[in-house]
């Protein structure tokens, strides 16, 4: 059965108090590599709140680099370190439920294997796409009026589908390997900017009839795999350069307050899509979209130079 991801009164005044902690060392840290130490902060505050949230990480960390006027020559590999510290927070979030998968793979039982089968099947598409389209995709949509219609356009969509309303569903457990292929293809739809990959993934679990704990599961589980894959990849590109280029204090404050804030967001999501709906976050997008639409028509470059130019997924 799928279970609800949970921390105890102490784990999440530890983390918390790991966030301010964070925070606090970061506002002082000199800057070094064209950021500073605040920039640091917000990128990984953002990226913590944002990830695993149906608002677009990608369109938050646009909207916070126009206004903050970093460039992407100087904060682009940062990403790596913030996104490592959303992976961090799945872990702690879903750790009983990550171990009792791979529990029941190692000793055979039939619906761990299917389920871990469907995670990896479903993150299949996003490789092939990603590998033909992705150059294309950061070339011509990462700019403020692609991410602005993608949020608009979600943001939309949130507010006709109500999750309130949905009682029951189907259980992840018993999810036949179409389904997980259909997740899959939806979920490349995600690349576009803006679009949100939690977002696509949750509509079409609700689309296919699972229930709202089981499309939020997977969400997470398949965006743990999507995400380390990413991050995998940008790490060998990229190499130890980020520690040359910003020192260890900025990335481990960065890390510190993703970590930190990603892990609290992914333990409230669920209960708190249950008791609010997709609603709220559909009004965001439609506001947090045209203030992005309307800062493109009052920008004269509107290429993006942005920290938010990282993996396709977002």
């Amino acid at each position: 059965m799928s279970s609800s991801p949970s921390l105890s009164r102490n784990q999440n005044l530890g983390l918390i108090i790991l966030l301010l902690a964070g925070a606090a060392v970061a506002v002082w840290l000199p800057a070094r590599g064209g950021m500073s130490g605040v920039d640091a902060m917000m990128l990984g505050l953002i990226e913590g709140l944002t990830e695993f949230l149906p608002v677009s990480s990608t369109g938050h960390l646009v909207a916070y680099s126009r206004l903050s006027g970093l460039e992407e020559a100087s904060s682009n590999s940062l990403n790596i370190v913030i996104q490592v510290g959303a992976i961090f927070a799945v872990f702690v979030v879903w750790r009983q439920r990550i171990g009792s998968v791979l529990k029941g793979v190692k000793e055979g039982v039939p619906e761990a294997r299917r389920y871990l089968g469907n995670l990896i099947l479903a993150f299949m598409p996003c490789v092939v796409i990603g590998l033909l389209f992705s150059k294309k995709i950061k070339e011509h949509l990462f700019n403020l009026n692609g991410i602005g219609a993608a949020l608009v356009i979600g943001g939309i969509l949130l507010l006709i589908i109500d999750v309130r309303r949905r009682q029951g569903g189907k259980e992840i457990e018993a999810m036949p390997w179409q389904h997980a292929l259909i997740i899959g293809c939806c979920q490349c739809i995600a690349m576009c900017p803006g679009t949100s990959r939690s977002l696509v993934v949750l509509l079409a679990a609700f689309a296919l009839g699972y229930s709202l704990a089981s499309a939020v599961e997977f969400s997470f589980m398949l965006g743990l795999i999507t995400l380390s894959a990413a991050c995998a990849k940008e790490m060998k590109e990229a190499g130890l350069s980020i520690f040359t280029h910003y020192g260890w204090a900025l990335p481990l404050c960065a890390l510190i307050i993703a970590t930190a804030s990603a892990a609290l967001t992914a333990a409230w999501l669920l209960e708190g899509l249950k008791r609010y709906g997709l609603r709220p976050f559909g009004f965001y997008r439609l506001a947090l979209g045209g203030f992005l639409l309307w800062t493109a028509a009052h920008t004269p470059d509107q290429t993006t130079k942005s920290p938010a130019v990282k993996n396709s997924s977002r």
